[in-house]
Formats: C-alpha cells, sequence, structure tokens
C-alpha cells in the first residue's frame, strides 16, 4: 500500500509516519528539499537507492542545524553545541542517541563513505527507519526554536 507525501507516491503507510515525513517535507528551507530527495530516491520501485535516500534524510538533520544555528559544522557534536550556545537544549539521553545514530551513517558500513567490502548495503529497512527517524528529529529540532527545552 501506498500514500501520497508531498505529492510522491510513497511505501509508508503508518500514519503517524507519513505525518512526520509530511510535515518534514513540507518545510520551506532546505531540509525539506532533503527529505523530498530522500522520498524519491527511497520509492522508486524500479531501483530503489536506499543508501543515497539515507544521506539525504541525514542531511536534512544537518540541514536544519544549521538552520537553527547560521553556520556549518564538522560534526553532530559541534552543531549540539552551537545550538545550546543559542538556547536550544536537548536532554542528555537524545544527545547521545542521535550522535550514535549519526555515528552509523558516518561509519564503516559506508552509508555516508565508500562501501567497505565486507559491508552490508543498506535496506528497505534502514531506509525507512532513517527517512521517519530523521523527518520526527527534524520536526522536533523546529518546534524547539527559541526555547528551552532543558
Amino acid at each position: 500500500m501506498f500514500r501520497f507525501v508531498e505529492h510522491l507516491v510513497t511505501p509508508i503507510t503508518n500514519e503517524d509516519e507519513r505525518a512526520a515525513v509530511e510535515e518534514a517535507a513540507g518545510t520551506t528551507d532546505v531540509a525539506g528539499g532533503h527529505i523530498i530527495q530522500a522520498i524519491t530516491l527511497y520509492r522508486d520501485r524500479a531501483t530503489p537507492d536506499y543508501r543515497n535516500s539515507i544521506k539525504e534524510s541525514v542531511s536534512a538533520v544537518e540541514a536544519t542545524y544549521r538552520q537553527l544555528t547560521g553556520e556549518g559544522h564538522k560534526d553532530i557534536k559541534s552543531a549540539i553545541i552551537a545550538m545550546e550556545g543559542r538556547g536550544i537544549r536537548l536532554a542528555l539521553s537524545l544527545k547521545r542517541g542521535f550522535s550514535a545514530i549519526y555515528g552509523w551513517t558516518s561509519g564503516p558500513d559506508g552509508i555516508r563513505h565508500a562501501l567497505m567490502d565486507d559491508a552490508r548495503p543498506p535496506g528497505e529497512a534502514e531506509a525507512r527507519l532513517m527517512l521517519v527517524m530523521c523527518s520526527a528529529y527534524v520536526n522536533y529540532l523546529l518546534s524547539l526554536r527559541g526555547t528551552d527545552s532543558g
């Protein structure tokens, strides 16, 4: 079963997942563009590109950090520190959690780098997880704009 998300037929049928992805895709900033590209790569039934869909999903989070801080960041830790300097605070467990997930995308399994010979390429499950999770995280970060969460 498929649903429409931002006028794209998408194989995400869970209503909560669809709502999170649709909200993130509907942002008018760069993050929304990355989410739409992640959907496009993920939904291609003939030749889905799960690896690049994951990259685009993570790029949406990076773009949100840039939007919230007004600067680029070399890694997730510096982005979180910059956000906290602007009054946007995350709970320690959320910082650690997203840092670990980000580390997986940048690690030796080759999601964001050249694939290692013994690495299993990411599949539909990983691409869907990252599309939904990164969309929800973008929405969460944007909801914190100008607040002190913590």
